[in-house]
Parts: C-alpha cells; sequence; structure tokens
C-alpha cells in the first residue's frame, strides 16, 4: 500500500467520523425541538385552579426560555460539525483524486 493509499485510507475514516459527528449533533437538536414542541400549554378546564395555571404557565415559558439557549447552541455546534464534515470531505476526494491521477499517470 502506497503512502498516497494509507493518507487516502486515513481521510476516509476521518470523514466517516465527521459525518457521525454531524449526524449526532443534528439528532441533539431535533430531540430540543422535539421538546419545544412538546411545551403547548394546556388549557384551563373548568374547575382548574387557576394559580396552579398560572404557575404552570410561568414554568412552561421558563423551560422554553431554558431549551432556546440549548437549541441556539446545538445550531452553533451542527454548524461547526457540517464545516468539519465538509474539510474532510474535501480532503478526502482530494486525495482520491490523487490517487487516481497516480494510477492513471
Amino acid at each position: 500500500m502506497s503512502e498516497l493509499e494509507k493518507l487516502a485510507a486515513l481521510t476516509g475514516m476521518a470523514r466517516d467520523v465527521a459525518l457521525a459527528r454531524l449526524r449526532n449533533t443534528a439528532s441533539q437538536r431535533a430531540q430540543i425541538e422535539d421538546l419545544l414542541a412538546a411545551l403547548a400549554p394546556a388549557a384551563l378546564a373548568p374547575g382548574d385552579n387557576p394559580a396552579a395555571a398560572a404557575l404552570h404557565m410561568a414554568w412552561i415559558e421558563q423551560e422554553k426560555t431554558r431549551l432556546n439557549k440549548k437549541l441556539a447552541r446545538a445550531h452553533v455546534a451542527e454548524a461547526e460539525q457540517r464545516d468539519a464534515a465538509s474539510r474532510a470531505f474535501g480532503r478526502h476526494q482530494a486525495l482520491t483524486e490523487l490517487q487516481l491521477r497516480q494510477e492513471k499517470g
């Protein structure tokens, strides 16, 4: 196995790791979005305690704030992982093309 083949294999592994990390961060972001979507306030039924409902609404708003901050961080992490995966893909592609040229030439 030539040095170029070894490098291409290494960049292929790095690409696979980067793509796995991207899938993981995208999954984490999606989970946070699902949690936010599930925080819909329940309708106040007759006989419900208005004070308890107000406390519940306050908790929902605090939870939304917390999850939105977490979601913002998840979006940043996903963008960083997307950039890393793009670079890893490009490196692997460049080495693969060099390898093909070397084999032809």
